[in-house]
C-alpha cells in the first residue's frame, strides 16, 4: 500500500479531530506550534466537557495516536492565545487508497 507523508498548515477555529479517512490508521500525528503560545484544549468526541489542557510554548512538538482522534477533539482556546501570530504545522501519514475527506490539495506532500 503506498503511502505518504504531509503536511497540513491548520487554523483552529472550532474543536476539531485529525480523524479524516485519508490518514492511515496506523500514523502518528505530529505537530509543530510555532509563534506565540497556546493552550490546547482536548474534549471527549461529541462533548464540551474539557478532559485535558496542554501548553504549546513557541517551537514545541506534541504527538497524538490516530485512534486518539476517535476520542477526543482538540482546539486552540483563542482566550488563552496570547497576541500575536501563530502557526501550527500537522504532519501525518496519508493512505492513498483512502481519499475519502480531506482535500488533497489542502495536503503538502513531503515525501
Amino acid at each position: 500500500v503506498h503511502s505518504s507523508v504531509y503536511c497540513v498548515l491548520v487554523q483552529f477555529a472550532d474543536r476539531y479531530a485529525d480523524n479524516e479517512l485519508v490518514i492511515h490508521p496506523l500514523s502518528s500525528i505530529h505537530t509543530v506550534s510555532l509563534g506565540t503560545p497556546a493552550m490546547v484544549s482536548f474534549c471527549a468526541t461529541g462533548s464540551s466537557t474539557l478532559v485535558h489542557e496542554h501548553l504549546c510554548p513557541p517551537r514545541s512538538l506534541y504527538t497524538m495516536t490516530r485512534k486518539s482522534q476517535d476520542l477526543f477533539e482538540h482546539r486552540i482556546d483563542p482566550e488563552s492565545t496570547a497576541p500575536g501570530t501563530r502557526y501550527s504545522l500537522t504532519f501525518r501519514t496519508v493512505n492513498h487508497l483512502n481519499r475519502g475527506s480531506t482535500p488533497y490539495s489542502a495536503l503538502i506532500p513531503l515525501l
